[in-house]
């Protein structure tokens, strides 16, 4: 059966770009991967608490405001719990 404890994306904006941001949000070992959709960055997370603490310690660190912040589920994660869902049926 499927996990709560699934990977979800943390959603992130900062008032700035700085070079080699994305590189230091892929180094957390708790991070899965990161991507970029305009001016959020999308960190695929299994541990979504750490990261949080991480990305406020970068932002600090690296003189920048946070605009927005979000976490939602990875869509494979919902994946997971439709197919879960269907084979339980």
């Amino acid at each position: 059966m499927f996990s709560a404890a699934g990977e979800r994306i943390l959603e992130v904006a900062f008032n700035k770009d700085v070079p080699g941001l994305e590189a230091s949000l892929r180094a957390n070992g708790s991070v899965v991967g990161v991507s970029r959709q305009g001016d959020k960055y999308h960190i695929h997370t299994t541990n979504a608490s750490v990261v949080v603490k991480e990305v406020a310690a970068l932002a600090s660190l690296n003189d920048l405001e946070i605009v927005s912040i979000n976490t939602t589920e990875s869509r494979r994660c919902l994946r997971q719990v439709y197919r879960a869902l269907r084979s339980s049926a």
